[in-house]
């Protein structure tokens, strides 16, 4: 589902923006599979940026303990730290483990898993979900707009115009998602990433936060309702109406 690219994407961003670091968490069942993330990383450039605490059978709870230990000792010293979390790790009894608001960021990356769903209680800047259904279209990112989460849209960190155009552009997938201007928004928010370049020989594209509310905005307006889907996918910033 593009976890690995999604990842390295946003490291990258993370560290070349802020100069900052990634701690990633992950349980002891992903050894095997943090060797083949870790290749990949390194292929996009993002390992540098990061580092892995994998945990041991049975002690999720340390490698939590172990992982915001390090990451906080990093945010001391003064470096942003990005500090993402596999879903295995989240478990009701693992929420106390991740109360503190002291990091940059905390995220989790979770599946599409039929009748799942992580806690509503854990204390993350951010839920990014994937979705199996967008990934089989080839819609990258294949996040599931309806079950991600920001806690920075809750919260007084963004101005009302953002929270309501954000809750504006979920309702519309939800509502309508059959509609063709549902359908504009849903591939409008595939992205060209920085670290896929050498594979999909599109050039990333970075687009200013102003600008994005802006383009979204005028989708929900109707104004592109004439257009053809494709004209709106992987193209990071609005086209010029034809």
């Amino acid at each position: 589902m593009g976890k690995v690219v999604l990842l390295a994407e946003v490291i990258s961003h993370f560290a070349q923006q802020q100069q900052g670091c990634a701690v990633w968490v992950a349980p002891a069942e992903q050894h095997a599979e943090g060797h083949h993330m870790v290749e990949e990383l390194r292929e996009a450039n993002a390992l540098q940026h990061m580092i892995f605490v994998i945990g041991q059978p049975d002690q999720d709870i340390a490698t939590l303990q172990a992982g915001r230990t390090l990451a906080q000792m990093l945010a001391q010293e003064g470096s942003p730290v990005f500090m993402g979390i596999e879903e295995e790790l989240v478990q009701e009894g693992t929420l106390p483990y991740l109360s503190p608001r002291d990091l940059a960021t905390r995220i989790i990356v979770s599946h599409d898993m039929a009748h799942h769903d992580l806690p509503t209680s854990l204390a993350t800047d951010a839920t990014i979900v994937l979705s199996r259904t967008l990934a089989d279209q080839q819609l990258f990112p294949a996040i599931d707009l309806s079950r991600s989460r920001s806690a920075l849209l809750e919260c007084e960190e963004v101005d009302t115009a953002h929270v309501r155009l954000a809750a504006a552009v979920r309702m519309a997938l939800l509502d309508q998602p059959q509609t063709h201007r549902s359908q504009l928004l849903q591939l409008f928010c595939t992205q060209p990433f920085f670290v896929s370049e050498p594979y999909t020989a599109q050039p990333g594209v970075s687009v200013p936060l102003a600008e994005t509310l802006q383009d979204f905005a005028t989708i929900l307006e109707g104004t592109y309702d004439d257009v053809p889907e494709g004209l709106l996918t992987y193209q990071g910033r609005l086209p010029v109406h034809p």
